[in-house]
């Protein structure tokens, strides 16, 4: 666009200059956000890794800096008891042989009573006594005018040379005899006496009655009683 001068002349103005650009960032203000970038990635990374991985395997990572350790202690108690057996019940007296299933009572376990003719071995004494065969109420077994055993209010088995007499063995027995002959047993053999009033009683024979007019006309027992029912 011109101008008029004084001379009559028209003068042409400049164009206009454009305006200048901002200022650019200073260094410090570059810095910033250079680190604030390296934040950012940082933080993404860590985002991405938690989402794959997890929170425990980040962690427990071997990053994921030192945990302290756990100490485990195992306790071991150890008990210790004492058992006292029960002491062991004492052998029958003299020798007698050893029951089974039941306990004598008191004169139960008798050595070597004689029984002569025309006496009854009465069981229902305590301790067993002997007594004359013409009396009543006995119970046992008697030696009569022969030399044959009876039983009196009782019931008489002669047990088996094998056989190991006991309570158990001779309320088992059911082989009852109506007498036994001086023939039928010999020294040990064992006779099963249960009475009426369910005394039992085992007779180990020790001695045998001799011949007529012998001195030694008797039996001779090891007895052991039992009184339970």
């Amino acid at each position: 666009m011109g101008v008029a001068s004084p001379g009559g002349t028209e003068s042409v103005m400049p164009p206009p200059m454009p305006p200048s650009p901002p200022p650019g960032p200073t260094s410090t203000a570059r810095r910033a956000g250079e680190v604030a970038a390296w934040i950012s990635a940082i933080t993404g990374i860590f985002g991405l890794l938690l989402g794959f991985y997890g929170l425990p395997a980040v962690v427990n990572s071997p990053t994921a800096g030192n945990a302290a350790p756990t100490a485990t202690v195992t306790a071991t108690v150890q008990v210790t008891a004492t058992v006292t057996a029960p002491a062991a019940a004492p052998p029958p007296a003299d020798g007698a042989p050893s029951p089974s299933g039941g306990a004598p009572t008191t004169g139960g376990g008798q050595s070597r009573i004689n029984l002569p003719m025309n006496h009854v071995l009465d069981l229902m004494s305590d301790p067993v006594a002997v007594a004359p065969a013409e009396g009543s109420g006995h119970r046992g077994i008697s030696y009569d005018y022969s030399t044959s055993l009876y039983p009196r209010s009782a019931k008489i088995i002669l047990l088996d040379s094998g056989q190991q007499g006991a309570e158990a063995v001779c309320k088992a027995e059911t082989r009852y005899s109506n007498y036994l002959k001086s023939s039928d047993v010999v020294q040990g053999s064992q006779i099963c006496v249960i009475t009426d009033k369910g005394v039992v009683g085992l007779l180990t024979v020790r001695a045998l009655p001799g011949a007529a007019g012998s001195v030694s006309n008797f039996y001779a027992f090891d007895v052991t009683v039992w009184r339970g029912v």
